[in-house]
C-alpha cells in the first residue's frame, strides 16, 4: 500500500464500529480518484495532441524557412540570381 498509496496510518480504517464500512469507502474513493485523474490527463494530453497537429503543417513551413535563414550565407545569392 505504501507504493501505491504513500505513507498512511492504516490501522484507523481497520478498528472500530464501521471498519468494513470505512475501508470499503476509502478504497472506493481511492478508485475514483485515481479514476478521475487519469481521465483529466487523457483529456489534456488529447487538447494538446489535437492543437499540434491542426498547426503541424505551419509550423512545419515555419521550420523550413528558419533554417534556409540560418543557413543562406552559404550560398552565393549574387552568382545564383544574376541575370
Amino acid at each position: 500500500m505504501l507504493g501505491a498509496l504513500g505513507d498512511f496510518d492504516g490501522t484507523i480504517y481497520r478498528v472500530g464500529f464501521d471498519k468494513y464500512a470505512a475501508s470499503i469507502m476509502f478504497y472506493l474513493a481511492t478508485f475514483v480518484i485515481a479514476v478521475v485523474f487519469m481521465n483529466m490527463l487523457v483529456a489534456i494530453m488529447g487538447e494538446t495532441f489535437g492543437s499540434v497537429t491542426e498547426q503541424r503543417e505551419q509550423s512545419g513551413l515555419k521550420e523550413q524557412v528558419v533554417l534556409i535563414n540560418d543557413h543562406v550565407w552559404l550560398l552565393d545569392l549574387e552568382r545564383i540570381f544574376k541575370g
